[in-house]
């Protein structure tokens, strides 16, 4: 990407984030992702709406959408509950949705025909390609029913022939369920929630859980207990999240040159 983006003078790609509540995890996310924005090449251009109501955000999505030097669009959760995620979901441009909220560009991923993956299980994908996981026919556990995370990123592992079980907080008997797995994908938010009694010795873990405990940054499974008790597990922090910024920021290069396609 930074070597793509070298060749693009004066205008490079910039990606817009919105910040709508000064949350620990979306303070840590705005400034990894300016790091690394700003590192490859990117501009980025952070508007800060926490205590703006409804409408207002809405009106600098709309802006955002209209301004021609912004390419992509992130909304940073959490979301208060005092604004419709679903309004400011449907403002996004689909041109510019490089976090895949708007419902046309969550309906193309479900119709395998993705205008952007979906950073966050982009990224658990790559991971499992990388390090040559296939998920072809393999029983896999999603922890986590989320429309960001836990719903799109069951459709990419069904598409690659996985074998998907979605549980949330009303499964009954989840421990055996999470024990029978292959690959057990770890979304709820709730810090060391993954325990060896889920587990077994070929299991395979990816965290993508992203807590606060005790003033550290923690994932849904605790790795310094399970590492020896699992084939495979990934680490929080260095793991999905760090990827999932590169993503982000790979979408957003991708729709600029959709939109300088046409112009």
């Amino acid at each position: 990407m930074k070597e793509e983006i070298a060749q693009y003078q004066p205008n490079k790609p910039c990606l817009a984030s919105v910040l709508l509540e000064e949350s620990s995890d979306a303070i840590s996310y705005v400034e990894n992702q300016e790091k690394v924005a700003k590192k490859i090449g990117f501009q980025y251009q952070l508007f800060s709406k926490v205590h703006a109501d409804e409408d207002s955000v809405v009106q600098t999505l709309e802006e955002l959408n209209k301004d021609p030097s912004i390419h992509g669009i992130i909304i940073q959760r959490p979301v208060p509950k005092r604004i419709s995620f679903s309004r400011l979901a449907n403002t996004v441009l689909p041109m510019k949705d490089v976090d895949c909220i708007h419902p046309y560009t969550a309906g193309r991923l479900f119709q395998s025909n993705p205008l952007f993956y979906p950073p966050t299980p982009a990224s658990v994908m790559m991971i499992l390609d990388v390090y040559r996981i296939s998920v072809e026919g393999k029983d896999v556990v999603m922890l986590g029913r989320s429309d960001v995370v836990g719903k799109p990123l069951s459709m990419m592992l069904l598409q690659k022939n996985a074998t998907v079980q979605i549980c949330h907080s009303r499964t009954q008997d989840l421990v055996s369920k999470c024990k029978a797995a292959d690959i057990l994908i770890a979304a709820v938010g709730k810090p060391h929630f993954v325990t060896t009694q889920m587990v077994h010795k070929n299991s395979i873990i990816v965290d993508v859980g992203i807590n606060f405990l005790e003033g550290r940054l923690v994932g849904d499974a605790d790795i310094d207990s399970l590492q020896s008790h699992v084939s495979a597990i990934t680490p929080v922090p260095g793991g999905v999240g760090t990827l999932t910024t590169s993503i982000l920021l790979q979408n957003t290069l991708e729709a600029y040159r959709l939109q300088l396609n046409t112009e």
